[in-house]
């Protein structure tokens, strides 16, 4: 039986309690990438061009520092879960891929949204190789 690691960032809970919940049902460890700052309501509010989620869609080179990086060592299969800010992921989520080596590991992603559509963001995502998640 695979080794399974569902990682998880949330700005509003509803990831983490979607990461909880998948983490449970499939009997897989769960860890957190945490950004630094913190997330704040102002940070999510996408009509506000100075907000966190307008600066990351518009500079799509960013790698905002996390200050916790799950380690992906020691697991074949790995869920990686995040809200969606127009259409992908937060550019953390990008930092931590880009920080482990994925070679022979399965790779989900799972997305929550009150209004955009999860299938664009899994092809806005790659891992290190240039592999793309989804």
């Amino acid at each position: 039986m695979s080794k399974q690691l569902v990682v998880y960032i949330s700005a509003t809970g509803t990831t983490r309690r979607v990461a909880q919940n998948l983490a449970k049902a499939i009997d897989a460890d769960l860890a957190e990438i945490v950004p630094v700052p913190p997330f704040t309501a102002q940070d999510i509010d996408w009509t506000d061009p100075t907000s966190r989620a307008s600066r990351q869609h518009a500079d799509r080179a960013m790698r905002p520092p996390i200050s916790a990086s799950p380690s992906a060592d020691g697991y074949d299969e790995i869920f990686v879960g995040y809200p969606l800010w127009w259409d992908t992921a937060p550019r953390e989520v990008r930092t931590w891929l880009e920080s482990h080596d994925f070679t022979g590991k399965t790779i989900t992603t799972f997305a929550t949204s009150s209004s955009a559509h999860a299938a664009h963001s899994a092809s806005n995502c790659t891992i290190r190789h240039r592999t793309p998640i989804g």
